[in-house]
Parts: structure tokens; sequence; C-alpha cells
């Protein structure tokens, strides 16, 4: 992607995201937040990239693709006042048919546009789809962990500033207090991942989100949990129990050795 068709589709974001807004202009608190969201995983997603060594062009890509990746939450939370794809959309599929329908990708040849879609599409998926073309598997791959990044970096410091109960939606409005699911550990400590079915309180969300690290790809997005104290933050919170310390003590091992390679 060259740097007119970049510049190109950051105005159109823009645009896209300021049709949202009230008629006061202002966008409501929770777009506003995924504004700022879509914009700090650009970021992370073209650092991510140059580090990696990938070609300009890619690098470009790589930003696009993190700036357009949650389009969907916009027609989401417009329709149904919620960020919570169980009770209303898959907000990458909604995102992905939403972009595709627009005007935004005629800027593209057609290897980038498939590239940005498939990214908006599979970033939020469980599992990377096994039929994905090789081409779109190293951007999924990047917005995916550049995604996981400013999410951790999100829910922590909602936490911290005391934010949560005027955001409840970024806490998908579970119970702070209570114990961990045994459904959930059980889950992790069998397939090394948990599935939001389980998560019913704060325990249960930051285990949950460890087990991220199981799922995430690039030693730079490595670099970056340990740096920002990401981990960290979920850890120390966490009951000191037999099967969370066997989960937390595992991650940790797991992280230090893609820290290696």
């Amino acid at each position: 992607m060259n740097l007119q068709t970049r510049d190109t589709l950051h105005s159109w974001f823009q645009a896209f995201a300021a049709g949202y807004a009230g008629g006061d202009g202002a966008l409501h608190p929770m777009l506003r937040l995924k504004l700022d969201h879509s914009r700090r995983v650009a970021d992370d997603s073209r650092a991510i990239a140059a580090e990696l060594g990938w070609p300009d062009d890619d690098q470009r890509t790589a930003e696009v693709i993190g700036l357009l990746h949650d389009a969907g939450r916009f027609p989401q939370f417009a329709r149904h006042r919620t960020f919570f794809d169980p009770s209303s959309v898959d907000h990458g599929e909604c995102g992905y048919e939403t972009v595709q329908a627009s005007d935004a990708l005629n800027a593209c040849g057609d290897g980038d546009a498939r590239l940005i879609l498939d990214g908006i599409r599979w970033h939020n998926r469980r599992r990377v789809p096994a039929a994905l073309p090789p081409a779109s598997l190293p951007f999924l791959k990047l917005i995916r962990d550049a995604d996981k990044l400013d999410i951790l970096l999100l829910v922590n410091d909602t936490l911290k500033r005391g934010r949560h109960k005027d955001c409840p939606e970024i806490m998908l409005n579970i119970e702070l207090a209570g114990g961990p699911n045994p459904d959930l550990i059980r889950e992790i400590r069998e397939q090394r991942s948990g599935s939001y079915e389980h998560v019913k309180t704060l325990a249960d969300m930051r285990l949950m989100r460890l087990s991220w690290v199981y799922d995430t790809n690039y030693a730079p997005t490595f670099r970056r949990l340990v740096e920002r104290r990401l981990m960290e933050d979920m850890c120390d919170s966490l009951p000191d129990t037999p099967d969370i310390r066997a989960i937390v003590d595992g991650a940790q091992r797991h992280m230090e050795e893609r820290l290696k390679g």
C-alpha cells in the first residue's frame, strides 16, 4: 500500500466514525473509546510490522488493518447499544460487511483489499480459519496481536482509574467480585484458551485474557506485554491457589520461551 492510499483510508475512517456522532457533533463515549482504540491499534500494528522488518508498503497495510479492524463496532453500537457480540452481532463480520459495502477500498488494489477485509473479518475469532489465504495470515496474526495489546491496556487502565462503573461495557457487565469459574479453569488447563461463556467475574476475565499469551504470535508483541506490564497487572490480582498458580506459571513460561525465540 502506498502512502497516498493509506492517507485516503485514514480520511475515510475519520469521516465514517464522525457519521455516528450525535446532534451535538460528539460521539457517544463508548464510540469515542473505540475510535481511540482503533488509532492505538493502528500505531502498534505499524510499529510491530516495522520491527519484524516488513517492507514499507506492508507496514502501511498493517496500519490500515489496525485502524479499520473495529469498524463494525460503530453500527453494532448504533443498532444494539452494546458491544457484547453474543447479544447483538459478531462485530468482525459486521465490520467486514460494512467496509466491503462502502467505497472505502476503492483506492486499494485487489490484493490489499483482501488483506484488509480478512483482517477485519477474522480478527476477533477464537481460532484463525484454516482456509485463510496464505497472504492474509501474517497480517491477521499481527492485528490479533495488536488488538490484544490495547484491550489489555484499556481494561487494566479502566480498573486502575476506577472507571469500570462508568464504562460497564468495557468489563462486559461482569461481576467484579467472586472467585474463578471452575469450568473456565478446566478449559484453560485442557485447551490453553478460555471462552467468554465461562467468564462470570473479574477473576475469570483476567484468567481468560491471561490465556491470550498462547494466541500471541510475534516476538515484538511479547516484548510489549513485558514492557507495559500487562500480564503482571492481571496476575498480581488473581487468587493464590494451586490451580491459578499452575495457569499463571504456565503462561509465564510460555512468554519467556517466546521471548528467547
